[in-house]
């Protein structure tokens, strides 16, 4: 009786457990899936962005070179995002380096 009591238990545990693993399997499947699309299109944002970025560039040295006065903006747009790194810097300290010593240090 104790045996076919024990062997119940097991079996309804062992039901429960691959139940569980089952259900724990797609939800790792679908963040796997969620973190790739994400990453995916992080990554291929980034790449537009410098894309867009050198065409912008390209195109202003073109105007810079036809209309000198086009220095000026490049110039206070340069100072204003200095500016703005540096007030960020000094706001969160740890965020400034290539953070290799930081990793050094973790280790």
């Amino acid at each position: 009786m104790k045996f076919k009591n024990a062997l119940s238990f097991l079996s309804n545990n062992l039901k429960q457990i691959s139940k569980t693993f089952c259900q724990l399997r797609w939800k790792v499947i679908l963040a796997g899936i969620f973190v790739g699309v994400v990453s995916g299109s992080l990554v291929a944002s980034y790449r537009l962005g410098i894309e867009y970025g050198t065409d912008f560039a390209r195109w202003m040295y073109l105007q810079i070179r036809h209309n000198a006065w086009w220095i000026l903006p490049c110039l206070i747009f340069a100072v204003i995002a200095g500016l703005i790194i540096g007030w960020m810097s000094r706001k969160e300290s740890m965020a400034s380096g290539s953070g290799i010593p930081q990793v050094v240090g973790y280790v």
